[in-house]
């Protein structure tokens, strides 16, 4: 019995740990992206992140 509870233990531990990774994968990938496409936005178009800031802020006072 305590075998089954031992692999029971470690299979939900497997589990949880590949949610956690995807999950943390996915975020730091959406990261990059931001991070990419405000540094193009700054060096092609010299717009900073704060003017995208203050833009992205008035598009959303607006839909309140």
């Amino acid at each position: 019995m305590e075998i089954v509870l031992f692999l029971a233990t470690i299979l939900i531990i497997g589990l949880v740990l590949s949610w956690f990774f995807k999950v943390t994968a996915a975020t730091i990938k959406n990261g990059a992206i931001i991070i990419i496409i405000l540094v193009v936005l700054y060096f092609v178009f010299k717009i900073t992140p704060a003017e995208v800031w203050e833009q992205m802020q008035q598009i959303f006072q607006g839909k309140r």
